[in-house]
């Protein structure tokens, strides 16, 4: 059997951070961070056998979405995480998306049912969103005389959702997936280059700094199944930053 989702998700984020006194010996810095989050999330779920999926796609249209069960998420959730940072040199940082994050799940005949604020199929089910905790390291070292020429050269590696496969062993991704990798510096001081790996694909990027304006552009791959290589997608993606 295969199942077809549509669906449309909105969230309102908002946080705070805070600086933590460490000794001045120390030349380092400590930062911690709190996270909370609201969300809503609509699907339209469509059931079928690969036998009639032919005819599934010759009917295949705007009554078909909304004749079929929609599943309305709601929930809220919290996210922490911690950062050091030690002589402008080296830096870790610990991230748990999800500590606590409840949400209700509630299941409609249609999604003209939900708008019309028809019963549900079932009673809402309540569960939580399984924890994702991550970890991450930046270097930066010292470029002495090339400074004037290459700045703000950085290596990070980092390492996603350590313990999905006990915490969450039906969505657990292989482990070639959770590695990230990537290289940063800038080039007088105006141009910014930028390479690496995530999601065992090649990702690029540029970043034109012209002090009023700011011309980024990055071209990264995202695997869409939990193996490398099976289903993979690539995106391209240009913003453009003015400021002062």
């Amino acid at each position: 059997s295969l199942e077809i989702r549509a669906g449309e998700r909105f969230v309102l984020r908002g946080g705070y951070g805070i600086n933590i006194p460490l000794p001045e010996s120390w030349d380092s810095q400590l930062v911690a961070g709190l996270g909370l989050k609201g969300f809503v999330r609509g699907d339209s779920v469509i059931s079928t056998s690969i036998l009639t999926l032919p005819s599934l796609f010759d009917n295949l249209g705007l009554d078909t979405l909304t004749g079929s069960p929609f599943e309305l998420t709601t929930g809220i959730g919290i996210d922490i995480g911690v950062r050091y940072e030690w002589r402008n040199l080296l830096a870790a940082a610990l991230t748990v998306d999800n500590v606590y994050s409840p949400t209700a799940v509630s299941t409609y005949s249609s999604l003209q049912a939900f708008l019309d604020s028809s019963e549900t199929v079932s009673d809402p089910n309540y569960t939580a969103l399984p924890q994702e905790i991550s970890v991450g390291v930046a270097y930066t070292p010292s470029l002495g005389r090339v400074d004037r020429i290459l700045q703000d050269l950085t290596l990070l590696l980092d390492y996603s959702d350590i313990f999905d496969f006990w915490l969450d062993p039906g969505g657990s991704e292989n482990i070639v997936l959770k590695f990230g990798f990537g290289l940063e510096f800038t080039l007088l001081e105006v141009l910014s280059i930028r390479t690496g790996f995530a999601d065992g694909l090649l990702a690029a990027g540029l970043g034109v700094d012209l002090t009023f304006v700011q011309l980024n552009a990055a071209m990264y791959g995202t695997e869409l199944s939990s193996e490398p290589g099976l289903r993979p997608e690539y995106n391209l993606v240009v913003g453009l930053e003015f400021g002062g």
